[in-house]
């Protein structure tokens, strides 16, 4: 499910990947944290140091995640990373399906076609093609990019 605030497209999966990383925190402080009685575990302490640090920067990268208006382009955000296209890069958008590499469903995700003939795949707001109305939903997340760009939406 993709919905729209001011400036902004997001995916309801976005809570999802927070929670998935605040639960992995969890475990991980759990994990650092001392038994009483036995001492220091200094790779208990390690481990969940690491799980720890790695949750609350995939619970961020979920807040973050989505498309975003920047100036006069927009702002592609992953749970790790993103790009910023500016409107001189981007000849439209379209709506593209593929199979999800681990589960066998199709995802459907709204596409960013460059002028260079690349086309960047929005997965921060892809969603299951058994999810009624998928289809729907990124065509219109993607009508709503070509509106703050100016620029056309093809199939």
């Amino acid at each position: 499910m993709i919905f729209s605030l001011p400036g902004s497209l997001r995916s309801l999966w976005a809570p999802v990947v927070v929670c998935v990383g605040l639960v992995f925190s969890l475990v991980g402080a759990l994990t650092a944290a001392p038994v009483p009685g036995s001492g220091i575990d200094i790779a208990g302490l390690a481990i969940g140091a690491v799980a720890t640090v790695g949750g609350l920067v995939f619970a961020w990268g979920g807040l973050r995640m989505g498309v975003v208006r920047r100036g006069t382009g927009l702002r592609v955000r992953e749970v790790v990373g993103g790009d910023t296209y500016e409107t001189e890069q981007i000849q439209g958008f379209g709506v593209g399906e593929e199979e999800h590499h681990l589960v066998p469903l199709t995802i459907i995700y709204p596409t960013i076609r460059l002028v260079d003939g690349g086309e960047i795949q929005v997965t921060s707001l892809a969603t299951f093609r058994v999810v009624p109305g998928a289809r729907g939903q990124a065509l219109r997340a993607a009508h709503r990019m070509a509106a703050w760009t100016g620029k056309a939406v093809g199939d």
